[in-house]
């Protein structure tokens, strides 16, 4: 931002918002994900799906919540801040969505349909539990509402309320409503890249491995997690995460393993996350082609040579570091 004692103070925001949703007590862990829900370069949107557990516990608190940040200003805004002073939109909102049900409601038929619950009624999971400030979501053209459900069922789509069937009680004059209104939306990358099959390997791991696979490689995990693309098999150095399908889709470290080689078999990297720029510099000279990414500069290299394919070894280094932060490899066509 322009402004960075104002950036230091979102960010800042953020990170308490964050860590607010743990567990209180002190062994309590925090994982989840993120995803920007709204920005239009004035307002910004942020759904975070997380779990924090409690050692001893029976099974960790799923978290789905969303903060609404005023980049103009910082302020945190919540649901009331749409509506004019004194007005019952609670129970505005729940009557809007009773009578429009089929017109209203959101169903997930997306890549992670299976990890949403779809099943629920509007009397016993909405109209009952969702509070003044419940759960919501600001859209382009609506408000998403909808209920934290229980550990052993998965997220709730909700409703989407247009704004214009809220028009009588929306308070036009508020910052809110001006900071949505005031130009729109914006698109935004917060991923460096998706991981492929091609990938990489990890202690033997692969993307694709089943989980039967996984466990038989690497013993049982310490822990196990729900997150947004499966659950996670945390061991000492290593996450790997499992879909619906049972088999593994990502495999993330932050430090170098013994054995971690490409899926080609053929070579070793002889980089490693957390050594030094030059030393890329030195194994595979300075004629890398480079791109920034986000907050990222990467460095790619021409590997090897397949049928019809050619390998392309890429190093990532945070912007302002020296420092080597991911390694991935990527297919191209030649």
């Amino acid at each position: 931002m322009v402004n960075s004692d104002l950036q230091t103070v979102i960010n800042e925001t953020l990170k308490q918002y964050v860590l607010s949703q743990r567990n209180p007590t002190p062994d309590s862990s925090l994982s989840g994900d993120f995803e920007v829900s709204f920005y239009n370069g004035n307002l910004l949107g942020i759904h975070l799906t997380a779990y924090s557990y409690t050692k001893g516990a029976a099974h960790p608190n799923k978290i789905d919540n969303g903060i609404h940040i005023d980049l103009n200003t910082g302020k945190v805004y919540s649901l009331r801040d749409v509506f004019k002073v004194d007005v019952d939109y609670n129970s505005r909102i729940k009557e809007l969505c009773r009578l429009n049900e089929a017109g209203y409601r959101l169903r997930n038929n997306g890549q992670w349909a299976n990890w949403t619950y779809d099943d629920w009624e509007y009397e016993r999971e909405f109209a009952r539990s969702w509070p003044a400030d419940g759960s919501f979501l600001l859209l382009v053209d609506g408000i998403r509402v909808y209920t934290i459900p229980s550990f052993v069922v998965g997220p709730i789509s909700g409703y989407s309320v247009p704004y214009s069937d809220l028009m009588d009680i929306i308070d036009v004059d508020s910052s809110l409503w001006k900071a949505i209104q005031s130009r729109g939306p914006l698109t935004i990358d917060v991923e460096l890249e998706a991981l492929t099959a091609e990938d990489f390997v990890i202690n033997g791991i692969r993307i694709g491995d089943s989980a039967v696979s996984v466990v038989q490689k690497l013993g049982e995990p310490i822990s196990m997690a729900h997150n947004n693309n499966g659950i996670s098999y945390h061991y000492d150095n290593i996450d790997v995460i499992v879909d619906s399908r049972h088999k593994s889709i990502n495999i993330i470290t932050d430090e170098w393993l013994p054995g971690q080689s490409l899926v080609s078999g053929t070579t070793q990297r002889g980089i490693h996350p957390g050594d030094p720029l030059n030393q890329v510099m030195k194994k595979y000279g300075k004629n890398a082609t480079k791109a920034t990414f986000g907050d990222y500069e990467l460095y790619e290299y021409f590997l090897a040579e397949a049928p019809n394919q050619h390998y392309i070894l890429r190093f990532a280094v945070k912007q302002g570091t020296d420092k080597v932060s991911y390694i991935g490899c990527r297919i191209s066509n030649p």
